[in-house]
């Protein structure tokens, strides 16, 4: 009988049920934690498809970064300051930072909390891991403005500090003196949020990278390493003569040039397994040093 002791004692271990997974109500703060504020009403959570529910208009973009579940919630402040509270969690931390890098503006103000955080007045967005937090001013007193930080702070500490900036973010946004604002696209809902190329190239990307410096723009697209220059350049040429108000030729070096109605040109450049984009003036010193880092010249 004692010889089956170690199985027995192996099929009770085994069928002890685990911790339960983390709910994403637990990354709400102690109520101790951001006192005087206070949760007006119950917190909404959306898991999945369920965001369009939760939130009127945008959640086709959420989703397309990769979205797992959201709450949102709304904080009171006994002297009348109001501010409401989105958390979203993205499948990874490319997607978190995607979605964040799309909502922080230009001005924005860097703020310490996470692993980024950009402040516009009395909106700010915190990327930390797989999330995103999303705070909103409902008013303009000083007290909202405090208690954005406040709960931005206590919400972040209660994420654990997991994955890394993306690995084209990582690679090009220490290369430039005049910091451009930086843009990690998804898809094309994302695209034609930020940019205005006039052509869509995620028929078969990864992810993409938009640069935007003050007088022009370039976006780098990745793309999988099973599309050939020559499919890659079809589709694109096949996608330009659809569109009726866009024009294109090739130039000597290879590039397509695209002319849209308004006059405005386009340049776009292929070296597998890159897809360069350029709007704006053409700057060639900017993209040769995005194209040595990438490529593996730098």
């Amino acid at each position: 009988m004692m010889k089956y002791f170690p199985c027995l004692l192996i099929l009770f271990f085994l069928c002890i049920p685990g911790p339960a997974a983390a709910e994403i109500s637990d990354i709400l703060p102690a109520p101790i934690a951001v006192m005087p504020w206070k949760l007006s009403g119950q917190p909404q959570t959306a898991p999945g498809d369920d965001l369009y529910l939760l939130i009127n208009g945008g959640a086709e973009l959420v989703i397309e970064y990769g979205f797992r579940q959201a709450i949102l919630a709304e904080y009171c402040h006994p002297e009348g300051g109001r501010l409401n509270i989105e958390i979203y969690e993205m499948e990874d931390s490319e997607s978190a930072y995607g979605l964040y890098s799309l909502k922080k503006g230009r001005l924005s103000t860097p703020f310490p909390v996470g692993q980024e955080g950009a402040l516009d007045d009395y909106y700010l967005n915190v990327w930390k891991g797989s999330y995103l937090i999303t705070l909103t001013g409902l008013d303009q007193r000083q007290e909202t403005r405090i208690g954005l930080k406040l709960l931005a702070q206590a919400v972040s500490a209660k994420i654990p500090l997991t994955g890394k900036p993306p690995w084209l973010l990582a690679k090009l946004a220490p290369l430039f003196v005049e910091k451009p604002l930086l843009t990690l696209i998804k898809g094309p809902l994302g695209l034609s949020n930020r940019s205005s190329f006039p052509v869509h190239p995620f028929f078969a990307a990864a992810t993409g990278l938009i640069l935007k410096f003050p007088d022009s723009e370039i976006m780098v697209v990745e793309y999988s390493a099973a599309k050939s220059e020559g499919e890659i350049y079809k589709n694109l040429q096949e996608m330009i003569v659809r569109k009726k108000d866009l024009s294109w030729q090739t130039a000597q070096d290879g590039s397509i040039l695209v002319h849209d109605r308004h006059g405005k040109l386009f340049h776009m450049i292929f070296c597998s397994p890159f897809l360069y984009f350029i709007g704006g003036k053409m700057d060639a010193h900017k993209l040769e040093i995005i194209r040595r880092a990438l490529e593996g010249s730098l």
